[in-house]
């Protein structure tokens, strides 16, 4: 199963891609705007035959993903009090590009 994360330098998601790296027929691309750093990621403790890093750049209509899944977000309260406005535009912004695939691979989940 092919699965395109969102959002893979998030908490949340560095423990969900732990878990789901151990699953035998699972594929990860893990997009994020660190790309080099979840490469590191990925080579210190993860199986790079399995997880693979990405650029939210990389990702295209023409790729066959089985599963979205969204980590974007703000996990700081503080943060998200102050800049509520930029943090729903970005949140939008991936948003509705995971909707925009999604219509055309209707089969993706």
């Amino acid at each position: 199963m092919r699965i395109a994360i969102f959002g893979a330098t998030s908490n949340i998601a560095a423990e969900y891609i732990s878990k789901a790296v151990l699953k035998p027929n699972f594929f990860l691309y893990l997009f994020s705007r660190k790309e080099q750093e979840v490469q590191s990621w990925i080579d210190s403790s993860l199986d790079s035959k399995k997880a693979f890093s990405r650029s939210y750049k990389d990702f295209k209509p023409a790729d066959h993903y089985d599963v979205i899944i969204n980590f974007i977000g703000c996990g700081d309260p503080k943060k998200l009090s102050k800049q509520l406005s930029k943090i729903v535009e970005v949140n939008d912004k991936f948003d509705y590009k995971i909707l925009n695939y999604m219509e055309t691979n209707n089969k993706t989940r």
